[in-house]
């Protein structure tokens, strides 16, 4: 939920000189696209956790060899995070992240292409530098574009890709390893992933030209809303823990940082040893 705080004076300028129906379905689309897209995302990570037993017994492999290859993911993918923290609010995100999942879509296909083991450390861990945008910088979108109602629907939504993306992955790489199809998933994702992309693109450049419109014709009714919304979101007012000195914020990265490594790290420890 802290994700969708970034940007809530943003509003009311994805709906001044809207209707409210035509706001709602434009916002409806948008919700939809950041789902998509990270959805793809999450089934296009969890291709090689459900095939890795099956590599390791084709390739006569050690596990703890085959096993790096989600650590090089999860190492990039929290290192890259962590940056995007500190500099989200001095960079387009969602530029940034038109600009390098195609990366991430790219590195998932290649790995169908692997021979080796190693050529999978790579692969896996670009692929996990160029993601660590997706679940931020969609965040960033929906909490700057979207009316407050619909906040909450998405995300509820949001936070069912994670699982609806493991499940899709394990299911298809299930029914293609029946055929000693192994390296079909990736191709598959990485084209799921793709057409994802296109589409948060699209609604994303739309929702940018809606606010540059609605910034130079309404400024007034800008303001106005902008106290309305401000009013009405009393979690802003009230933040459960405020950091609201250095002090408290230097002691927030110093807790919340190392425990979120850890906490990760653990799931990924468990999950390189379940296929």
């Amino acid at each position: 939920m802290a994700l969708f705080r970034f940007g809530l004076n943003h509003h009311c300028e994805y709906n001044s000189n809207n209707s409210k129906q035509d706001g709602h379905k434009y916002g409806n689309l948008l919700i939809f696209a950041c789902f998509f897209l990270y959805t793809a995302s999450m089934a296009a990570k969890g291709a090689f956790a459900a095939e890795q037993k099956y590599i390791v017994d084709l390739w006569q492999l050690e596990y703890a060899k085959a096993s790096m290859s989600n650590t090089f993911y999860f190492v990039a993918y929290g290192l890259v995070q962590v940056v995007l923290f500190f500099i989200m609010s001095k960079i387009n995100i969602n530029k940034y992240m038109i600009f390098t999942i195609p990366f991430a879509v790219i590195t998932t296909t290649l790995i169908g292409f692997a021979t080796n083991i190693e050529q999978i450390w790579i692969y896996f861990g670009l692929s996990g530098a160029f993601q660590a945008s997706i679940y931020c910088g969609c965040n960033y979108a929906l909490t700057r574009y979207l009316p407050v109602n619909l906040l909450s629907r998405a995300n509820k939504l949001m936070n069912t890709g994670y699982a609806l993306g493991t499940v899709f992955s394990y299911g298809l790489c299930a029914l293609c390893i029946t055929f000693n199809l192994w390296r079909i998933p990736y191709f598959v994702l990485g084209g799921i992933f793709a057409v994802a992309l296109v589409i948060f693109a699209l609604v994303i450049a739309k929702a940018s030209r809606r606010e540059e419109i609605n910034e130079q014709t309404d400024k007034e009714t800008l303001k106005e809303q902008t106290t309305k919304v401000g009013n009405a979101a009393s979690f802003e007012k009230d933040p459960l823990f405020p950091l609201n000195t250095r002090k408290k914020r230097i002691l927030f990265y110093v807790i919340d940082l190392p425990l979120a490594f850890f906490i990760t790290a653990l799931f990924y420890c468990v999950m390189n040893y379940i296929t």
